[in-house]
């Protein structure tokens, strides 16, 4: 959410707490309530901001106009609510038991035994034993600090889907919009992929995944970021090992064409079992098949095409013959996915 003037930012009503994974954010709300855009005394703007909301900007900072003040939250999160400097212990009435994995992320967590009714209670223990903070949380949450772990004040203690129903609703809606456009959601960030099969090794702390014929690939490892792996385990070409949304491009590059459209293909059927929708599974093919209908050029050869040019796969492949025909040089290309919504604005720029 953007700000329509320039001044000084007051919060009004928001209890947040400090986000350590994100440190580029000043925090995240846990109340409702507002930010107000003072200049010369007077009330110039003032923003919404709900539970979960992230906040971009510090109370009491200046800022300019169309700056960014807050970032929209599509989780509901659990936080340590401590004092500043104060340390606990985490403790679950339920160990968490199972682990559940997002494929369109490509996330792994732990959560909890869906049979059962009661929910679970989340208390932070001083070293003591005594309660510093209580609280319950839906058993459908994925756990991100497990039992017996030390935590500060704002650590994430777990991630929660929307809870209204219609929240809900909408956010698959966005997150299949995004889906078939090859897009990442707002507010998420990319995943670190293995480039390659082979076995994870931390070298003056950097991460490197060394092949089977002993060549180290160096993958690089953003600050604040959960890693997913440990150094000695094996790893295959697009696993993830830096939490985030694993970006499509990426997949097709390291798995190739084949493998990749199998992968979207569960990933569809996956989607509408998850909706309670019967689409046959020739539609997702014929989806599949043109999102991969393209080719990124990468050396053009004789063919008239520019380096890094898309273009589609029936089109190269006429090209291709004529240039291969003529005695002259073909040329080189990989395979491109691209978005409906891109596919859709060539088809009506075609048609103009």
């Amino acid at each position: 959410m953007h700000s329509t003037a320039g001044g000084t930012v007051r919060y009004r009503g928001i209890q947040w707490l400090p986000a350590p994974e994100r440190p580029e954010v000043v925090g995240e709300s846990l109340r409702a309530g507002s930010i107000e855009v003072v200049r010369d005394g007077f009330l110039i703007d003032a923003l919404a901001v709900g539970a979960g909301d992230l906040l971009l900007v510090a109370d009491g900072a200046a800022i300019s106009p169309g700056a960014r003040l807050t970032e929209p939250g599509w989780q509901t999160r659990v936080r340590a609510e401590l004092p500043e400097g104060v340390e606990a212990v985490v403790h679950w009435s339920e160990r968490p038991l199972l682990d559940r994995l997002d494929e369109l992320t490509g996330l792994a967590g732990r959560t909890f035994d869906s049979t059962a009714d009661a929910p679970i209670v989340l208390r932070l223990l001083d070293r003591e034993g005594a309660v510093l903070h209580s609280s319950t949380v839906p058993r459908r949450a994925i756990v991100d600090a497990q039992h017996g772990a030390v935590v500060r004040r704002g650590a994430l203690l777990a991630h929660v889907s929307l809870v209204s129903r219609d929240e809900a609703w909408l956010m698959d809606i966005v997150a299949l919009r995004c889906v078939l456009d090859g897009a990442r959601m707002d507010g998420c960030r990319a995943a670190k992929l293995s480039p390659v099969d082979g076995v994870v090794e931390f070298i003056d702390r950097v991460m490197h995944v060394r092949t089977m014929t002993g060549r180290l690939v160096a993958v690089g490892t953003p600050q604040h970021r959960r890693i997913t792996v440990a150094s000695g385990d094996r790893v295959r070409a697009g696993d993830t090992l830096v939490d985030g949304h694993r970006s499509h491009q990426q997949l097709l590059r390291y798995w190739g064409e084949a493998r990749f459209a199998a992968h979207f293909m569960e990933e569809m059927e996956l989607e509408q079992a998850t909706r309670g929708i019967a689409i046959p599974r020739v539609y997702w093919s014929l989806l599949v098949r043109s999102l991969l209908a393209w080719r990124r050029v990468t050396v053009p050869g004789d063919t008239g095409f520019r380096r890094h040019q898309i273009v589609p796969r029936a089109e190269f492949e006429r090209v291709q013959r004529e240039t291969v025909a003529r005695g002259r040089r073909p040329a080189e290309v990989k395979p491109a996915l691209r978005g409906l919504r891109a596919i859709a604005r060539d088809a009506a720029a075609r048609r103009r």
